[in-house]
């Protein structure tokens, strides 16, 4: 089921970038920008090829270059020693069970969660195949459209630790970091 789900992001990936491009001059400042940052190879290759193929809007910032679709949240960020890639909350534990070495980030909303990528812990191509998704799954928006206030979500973290701020998770899913 996971490969049909995939291969339709990637269809409708596809027909998103016969819809955009990017000029060469673009293209070149982008790499030079990738250079700069020191990223893996594995990491670099991934953020050339999701450019390549899908031209996403590309900001670079102190400390990481995020992409998202055309006027849509982030989809990944791409930072030196890691990428986190925007995953469906009710997927993202069995995705990081999928992907070896990868972890599901501790803080997440109801319509977005974190899968942390360190370097070198996944091949280049699957590291392409969930930041396309995340695009994909960006450009449609959330399948919550914003309508359920809770989602029961923040109940399943309640009483883990943030791996972020190292403090308890309420019920509502806050921590330290949301103050």
């Amino acid at each position: 089921m996971d490969g049909k789900i995939i291969s339709e992001q990637h269809e409708m990936v596809q027909l998103d970038r016969e819809n955009r491009c990017l000029d060469q001059e673009d293209e070149m400042n982008i790499g030079e920008q990738i250079e700069a940052f020191g990223f893996s190879p594995e990491h670099a290759g991934a953020l050339r090829a999701v450019i390549k193929r899908y031209a996403p809007e590309v900001d670079v910032r102190p400390g990481y270059i995020s992409i998202r679709p055309g006027g849509r949240h982030i989809a990944a960020y791409f930072n030196k020693n890691f990428v986190d890639v925007v995953v469906d909350p009710m997927q993202v534990d069995a995705t990081a069970v999928r992907n070896p070495g990868t972890r599901a980030q501790a803080k997440r909303t109801s319509t977005t969660a974190y899968l942390r990528v360190p370097r070198t812990t996944l091949t280049t191509d699957r590291l392409v195949d969930l930041v396309l998704g995340a695009l994909a799954r960006q450009e449609a928006g959330s399948r919550w459209r914003g309508e359920v206030g809770h989602s029961g979500l923040g109940a399943d973290l309640a009483g883990q630790t943030c791996q972020t701020c190292r403090t308890q998770v309420s019920n509502s899913g806050a921590c330290m970091c949301d103050d």
